[in-house]
């Protein structure tokens, strides 16, 4: 790529790639200067992202129209790294950058909400030199809009039911826990359809691995003998509960630590008997309840799928390795989870000739969005994240390669010590009236219109809480008006089923 500066006629900078300018020749400052003045603007722009600027002449003339947004340059070539200091934050994207990684960078820089308060232009004149670049960048573009597109969908859908799953957290659970000084490797277990080749392995290597089973294969290790030192589980669904509802079963196994954010699907039986060790995501509303009520927590990272808040938690639990066992994150050729999965038991009752249970598990051996979504936040992680975690795999299992995660076959695995680790119960009696409390002074919050206000808006419905965020003044006071309304009724149900718990 030969990239030439010279100066105008004007006197300034401009340049050219492979011979074509991707500046004016007679005056770039003008020429940027028209380009910003065109812009139109539907809503007000928290970033203004600008692809291939090259030079930093659109920078001033964007802090002047959008003085209160964040400046942002794709950068196809490192050439111009000399103008960095005139924005705010520069990507870069060469001809060989990868889209999925690129539009993963994006999403996990600027969130579901902001993408949606950012404004993404083009500098067209450098699309035609860097056609392959231009290409990538807005196809990365697009994927992140429609990833944040889902994201919104999703939380919009189960905002309620997750606030609704964190009252009830609070208002059953009897025994809060902590946990701490892991000093053996933990072993993830997840369910894909490899964890059966490594069960009789994890049976008889037990005592040296701290057992971390997400609540997909809790129901395969207890009926192999395989007691875990806790289960995670982080679904606000059913089908979340569903996994948990073995614990139940047996008295023995209440003593199995249940790690969980408030908003996880858990019956009420497993909250009052069983040991449960909160994790909290630090943010939203039950954040500041868990702060305020000197609850010890884990720390925890929100994520698309638990075997990514898995992984975040089991590096910040010990300094050993982690392993994964059961990590496919792809379609398989039988069953989607290794069995017994009390899902797949759920669902064979009503197997017939008619609706067989072949015709049921066939469109396991297909692509799954889900999976594909999974596997791109694994084959995403830098080189860094994986310097203590490996996936188990044997030669049977011919598991599809994760890019920087490394197979390890479970005969290499070399051990030390026997587990130990410290279990506490938190000296902490919860009283209703706390619960009862904390939203009454969040009532007064909204009535007052403190800052705090924003985060019931996500609550009550987060995509009118995003056209919010977007709007002009005229539509802007609407919104306000009815998402304050609707935080006030929530608060005033919650305090009415609060009351009627009591009585």
């Amino acid at each position: 790529m030969n990239i030439e500066f010279r100066a105008s006629k004007s006197g300034l900078t401009t340049c050219s790639v492979n011979g074509f300018s991707v500046h004016s020749n007679y005056n770039p400052e003008n020429e940027a200067k028209k380009f910003v003045d065109n812009i139109q603007a539907d809503f007000f722009p928290k970033n203004i992202v600008i692809t291939g600027p090259c030079l930093h002449y659109l920078s001033t003339f964007l802090k002047i129209k959008f003085p209160n947004s964040k400046i942002i340059a794709i950068q196809y070539s490192n050439k111009f790294n000399d103008y960095n200091q005139h924005w705010d934050k520069v990507f870069f994207v060469n001809e060989t950058t990868n889209t999925v990684d690129f539009q993963e960078e994006l999403f996990n820089f600027f969130g579901e909400e902001e993408i949606f308060q950012s404004l993404f232009l083009s500098w067209k004149p450098s699309e035609i030199p860097f056609q392959k670049e231009s290409t990538i960048t807005w196809n990365s573009i697009k994927e992140a809009i429609n990833k944040a597109k889902s994201v919104v969908g999703t939380i919009s859908y189960f905002n309620k039911s997750w606030f609704k799953n964190s009252v009830h957290f609070f208002l059953r659970c009897k025994n809060f826990y902590s946990i701490s000084n892991i000093n053996v490797p933990i072993l993830v277990t997840a369910s894909g359809p490899s964890l059966k080749s490594q069960l009789d392995f994890i049976k008889n290597n037990q005592n040296y691995f701290f057992i971390l089973a997400l609540s997909s294969s809790l129901t395969v290790l207890l009926e192999n003998s395989i007691i875990p030192d806790a289960v995670l589980t982080t679904d606000g669904g059913y089908y979340a509960k569903r996994h948990l509802k073995i614990l139940e079963t047996n008295i023995n196994y209440k003593k199995i630590p249940i790690i969980a954010p408030p908003e996880a699907k858990i019956s009420s039986k497993i909250l009052e008997n069983n040991i449960v060790i909160p994790l909290d995501y630090g943010d939203g509303i039950f954040t500041d309840f868990i702060t305020l009520s000197n609850i010890k927590s884990l720390k925890g990272i929100r994520n698309g799928t638990v075997s990514g808040t898995s992984a975040e938690l089991a590096l910040s639990l010990t300094k050993e390795n982690i392993y994964f066992a059961g990590l496919d994150l792809s379609s398989s050729k039988g069953f989607s989870h290794t069995q017994n999965n009390i899902l797949e038991l759920d669902s064979s009752i009503t197997d017939n000739k008619i609706s067989s249970k072949e015709n049921r598990i066939t469109p396991s051996t297909f692509i799954n969005p889900s999976l594909e979504i999974y596997r791109n936040w694994f084959a995403t992680r830098n080189q860094n994240f994986y310097k203590r975690i490996f996936r188990l795999t044997s030669t049977e299992d011919n598991l599809i390669k994760i890019p920087n995660l490394e197979d390890i076959e479970n005969s290499k695995i070399l051990f030390s010590n026997k587990k130990s680790y410290n279990l506490f119960k938190i000296d902490y009696e919860f009283e209703i009236e706390k619960l009862k409390s904390f939203f009454i002074s969040e009532k007064i919050k909204i009535e007052k219109e403190d800052i705090k206000i924003f985060e019931w808006f996500k609550i009550v419905n987060y995509t009118s809480y995003i056209q919010f965020s977007r709007a002009h003044e005229e539509t802007k006071y609407n919104l306000y008006t009815e998402l304050k309304q609707m935080s006030l009724k929530l608060i005033d149900d919650v305090l009415q089923s609060i009351d009627d718990y009591v009585l």
